[in-house]
């Protein structure tokens, strides 16, 4: 099924991801992070991040690459890293099933 950004639109743009903004992409290997890391590179610059990595991790790689948002699975709200993430000041953008139309 298709996916859409949750965060205040239907894109990285609409998100307030600028051109030439680092974007954190945490999710599992599969079709979603690989579509969402081609979204990503013909608007920013995407890092990918390993999915099993702790949330100390996590925070560590985002502020190190100086991330300004990061791409999440619906789900990770539970492993704290959202609030983390939130928390050095990287928005989180939420990767969720887009419904079809009809």
């Amino acid at each position: 099924e298709p996916h859409g950004l949750v965060g205040g639109g239907g894109g990285l743009r609409e998100c307030g991801v600028q051109q030439g903004d680092r974007v954190g992409v945490l999710l599992p290997n599969g079709p979603e992070m690989g579509a969402c890391l081609l979204a990503c590179v013909s608007h920013c610059i995407a890092i990918p991040i390993n999915h099993q990595m702790t949330v100390p991790e996590v925070t560590s790689e985002l502020s190190r690459a100086g991330a300004s948002a990061l791409i999440v699975q619906s789900g990770e709200e539970d492993r704290g890293i959202c609030e983390a993430a939130s928390g050095i000041g990287v928005s989180v953008l939420h990767l969720t099933k887009a419904s079809r139309p009809g």
